[in-house]
């Protein structure tokens, strides 16, 4: 079970990381592809890794970052969208044809350090500390600081 919800996240992370690439290299804020199409990949990763971390009471990290990664990943669709970093294009048509967001590089750099890898950084230390607890051994406030 934990092999494959690892290759459930390398697998959402490898589209995921593959769209941050593509924002970055389309320069015209518009694709042919429906962005919204993601939330049929990132929404079952989401709950496999939601139903697998309360199956597991939050012990395993594989479980966590694949419920992260599918958050992530949904949270990066509504984040390219919303902000005019990526569009489809009859949207873009709709909408007036608008350049792309003049700060798209920065902020989907941020995104990248923030969004994801602020989201990994806390499943781990949450899945530290629900093993400290599951083995009888709550962790010290000291360790938190």
């Amino acid at each position: 079970m934990k092999i494959v919800l690892w290759l459930i996240s390398c697998t959402g992370l490898i589209v995921l990381l593959s769209g941050i690439g593509y924002g970055w290299s389309n320069r015209s804020g518009h694709t042919a592809v429906e962005p919204a199409l993601g939330f049929a990949f990132f929404g079952p990763i989401f709950a496999i890794g939601l139903a697998a971390r309360l199956i597991t009471s939050g012990r395993w990290l594989s479980a966590r970052v694949t419920e992260v990664i599918g958050f992530v990943g949904m949270a990066f669709i509504l984040f390219v969208t919303k902000l005019g970093i990526l569009n489809q294009y009859q949207t873009w048509i709709d909408a007036g044809m608008p350049d792309r967001h003049p700060q798209g590089d920065l902020l989907l750099a941020g995104f990248l350090i923030g969004g994801l890898g602020g989201s990994l950084m806390v499943a781990y230390l949450v899945t530290q500390h629900a093993k400290s607890h599951c083995h009888g051994k709550p962790l010290e406030r000291s360790e938190f600081e």
